[in-house]
């Protein structure tokens, strides 16, 4: 009987179909070196998906075959092309052995991903529409958004910083370390790491700290550096009674709690994303924080005002594809639109409870227009008792607008927008 696929290989199909269907899997029981392996081609896979189809088009029809088939072809070719590591044949053979688990074509796996091996890469655009939607491997109609809002220079970087494997950060748990303590604790399970501009950030050179002892000790929390930012400018504004109102997993919660909040409220619309706040607090050994669960797009479910109130809004999640390469192929334009209308009944709802003279910092994962400015600017125009506050805090400054964007860039992959209203 023969051997079926490598577990590492077969994790990362399930993840490939996961994504695409929007139901999701994971890697947890998998062993350190195989969850690695599976991500790694999981996700290399979505980052260089056009790339890898414009090679594969020139053995297959693509669009006539099963979709299932057409990610086993693109995983083998991202191995043979992208892993120097892996072996042609060991790429070939085990698309082979999951197309026979799961009762697909397994003659026509075989011949196009031999005839990959004894072809060399095809030359690749190196410049115009081509070279964003080829190359860089962005959908056709994410490529025209940017290059019509940000122009040919932007896109180009927003779509190369997407393809980057994004650095880990890690928050420090600063109630129970230091940053320089927790670099010390983590290099006895040989996890490096490196002091960033940001004060309690760390990012990870080498090793898993997830897997860590100081992780299960609650000594960090994992968060990017356009996050912490973000969460940084609300602990610049705290002031008690304090609402994050869009919470889970918990990262800015923990952020803005560690800052000093004594009457801090977490919320959010499921009884699962509470669930992991409350997971994620009880391992940073953080109490006294209020949670609620409750959908600010339809009734606010608290009736309290606050003084500070962080709204980090559901969105196309566009400024973080390099993290979640999914979401370019995942996402529709016109899903931006559905989340903008989402977006401004959750900001108004969230205005509601602001006291006079509070503060609310609107964030989102996304640099679309749409998610950012013409949101608050729309608001704005409805509610003029809401102006922008544009102090610099100096840690992060805001453009002539009076609002912060963190653009994606090597060593800083994420794309963010953040405004900070005020209540007269």
């Amino acid at each position: 009987m023969s051997r079926g696929a490598s577990p590492a290989r077969d994790a990362a199909f399930r993840l490939l179909l996961g994504w695409a269907t929007a139901q999701g899997d994971d890697v947890t029981n998998l062993s350190e070196e195989n969850a690695a392996l599976a991500t790694e081609i999981a996700q290399g896979v979505m980052r260089h998906r056009a790339r890898l189809d414009h090679e594969l088009k020139k053995f297959v029809h693509l669009a006539s075959i099963d979709p299932k088939v057409r990610y086993l072809l693109r995983m083998g070719l991202y191995q043979i092309r992208f892993l120097k590591k892996v072996p042609d044949y060991a790429a070939v053979d085990d698309a082979v052995r999951l197309a026979q688990q799961h009762h697909l074509n397994t003659g026509l796996v075989n011949a196009v991903l031999r005839k990959t091996t004894s072809h060399p890469a095809p030359e690749l655009p190196q410049s115009g529409f081509d070279f964003l939607t080829i190359t860089l491997s962005l959908p056709r109609w994410l490529a025209q958004r940017w290059v019509r809002h940000f122009g040919d220079r932007r896109a180009v970087d927003y779509a190369q910083a997407g393809l980057e494997r994004p650095g880990l950060h890690l928050a420090v748990n600063t109630s129970r370390t230091t940053p320089a303590a927790l670099m010390i604790e983590l290099a006895k399970e040989e996890i490096a790491c490196a002091p960033q501009s940001q004060e309690a950030l760390l990012k990870v050179m080498a090793g898993n700290p997830v897997r860590s002892n100081a992780f299960r000790q609650g000594l960090f929390y994992i968060m990017g550096p356009s996050s912490y930012a973000v969460a940084e400018i609300a602990a610049y504004y705290l002031q008690d009674p304090t609402l994050d109102c869009c919470a889970s997993p918990g990262g800015k919660l923990i952020h803005l709690k560690l800052a000093g909040s004594q009457i801090l409220c977490g919320a959010d619309r499921t009884f699962a994303k509470i669930a992991l706040i409350r997971q994620n607090l009880h391992r940073m050994h953080i109490d006294g924080v209020r949670l609620v669960v409750g959908d600010f797009s339809t009734t606010p479910p608290i009736r309290s005002s606050f003084s500070t109130i962080l709204l980090d809004a559901p969105c196309s999640g566009l400024g973080v594809i390099s993290k979640l390469p999914e979401i370019k192929w995942r996402t529709r334009e016109n899903d931006i639109a559905r989340l903008a209308h989402q977006q401004s009944r959750i900001l108004q709802n969230c205005f509601s409870l602001l006291a006079p003279r509070g503060r609310l910092i609107y964030s989102v994962c996304s640099l679309e227009p749409e998610e950012g400015q013409e949101i608050i600017l729309a608001f704005l125009e409805k509610n003029k008792g809401a102006h922008v506050e544009t102090l610099d805090p100096g840690f992060a400054h805001p453009d002539k607008d009076g609002f912060y964007r963190f653009f994606p860039m090597l060593g800083m992959l994420d794309g963010f927008f953040a405004a900070v209203l005020t209540k007269k």
